[in-house]
C-alpha cells in the first residue's frame, strides 16, 4: 500500500509499504491475551527537501509488526522503526492496548 504523511510546514513524506501475515500467535498485553495474527510491514519512505536551494529526496525505511485480533477488529500491540538513509534510527514506537471492555447492546 501506499500513503503519504503532510507535516506542519506542508511537505509531504510517502511510504511505500508492503505487509504479509506471518503467523497466529497468542499476544499478552495489559489488556489481556488475545489469538492475534502477527502482521510484518515493510518498505521505504521519501520526502522532497531543499538543500544548499536545490530539491533532492531524502528516504529511508521502515519496517512495523503489528498483532491484530480478527475477534475484535483491531490490532492490540504494534511496533515499529523508522530508519534514515544510513541505516540509523530516526524514530521507534510501541504502542499497545491497556483496556479493552465489550458494551452491553440492549
Amino acid at each position: 500500500y501506499r500513503y503519504q504523511l503532510k507535516s506542519k510546514n506542508g511537505s509531504l513524506t510517502s511510504y511505500d509499504i508492503a505487509a504479509r501475515v506471518e503467523s497466529e500467535e497468542n499476544i499478552t498485553t495489559p489488556a489481556g491475551t488475545f489469538k492475534a495474527l502477527r502482521i510484518l510491514h515493510g518498505g521505504q519512505w521519501n520526502i522532497p527537501i531543499v538543500q544548499a536551494g536545490e530539491v533532492r529526496v531524502s528516504s529511508g525505511s521502515l519496517r512495523s509488526t503489528l498483532w491484530f485480533v480478527p475477534t475484535i477488529g483491531n490490532w492490540v500491540r504494534f511496533e515499529s522503526e523508522i530508519l534514515n538513509s544510513d541505516g540509523s534510527l530516526e524514530a521507534k514506537v510501541t504502542q499497545e492496548l491497556i483496556r479493552f471492555d465489550r458494551l452491553a447492546i440492549n
